[in-house]
């Protein structure tokens, strides 16, 4: 038997409510943080001056980067979600733009962290924070999309 014939149609397919509500905090914070990152960094009307800038700009980022680890672990933690996806025929398209997106994520802070080269950077940077404050929107739509899905198939 393949494995699809032992997935019941009807099978759950979203998260445990744990697990769920632990995944959506981690993306929430994970984006605050680059998003407080950047506004202290000077991406906004009235940026942070002086030694607060210096204090928090670093902080932030060191918080950022060990909320991106916990954030690999989530992502490895959905690999049977998105399995049970794939096979059911589930909302494909929105996981996997948003597993690409995640991955996006993942290269580009790693590079982030490693580039040498200073136009590099600036790309990649740019890149990063601009995808990374989709991410929300693209985590949204991707749970209402399934949940429009589940809706409509006959139980």
């Amino acid at each position: 038997m393949t494995d699809k014939a032992h997935l019941d149609f009807r099978e759950k397919i979203r998260l445990e409510s744990p697990h769920r509500r632990a995944l959506y905090a981690v993306v929430f914070l994970i984006w605050l943080s680059g998003l407080l990152w950047l506004w202290v960094r000077g991406f906004s009307d009235a940026p942070v001056e002086g030694a607060a800038a210096e204090l928090w700009s670093p902080v932030l980022m060191e918080i950022h980067g060990a909320l991106a680890f916990v954030f690999l672990w989530f992502l490895g933690s959905l690999l049977t979600h998105m399995r049970r996806g794939l096979l059911l025929g589930r909302n494909r398209v929105s996981g996997l733009s948003l597993l690409s997106v995640a991955l996006f994520l993942v290269l580009t802070g790693w590079g982030l962290y490693y580039f040498g080269d200073e136009r590099l950077r600036v790309l990649t940077s740019l890149a990063h924070w601009g995808v990374g404050l989709a991410l929300p929107l693209l985590l949204a739509l991707h749970i209402l999309l399934g949940r429009k899905i589940l809706k409509l198939k006959p139980r």
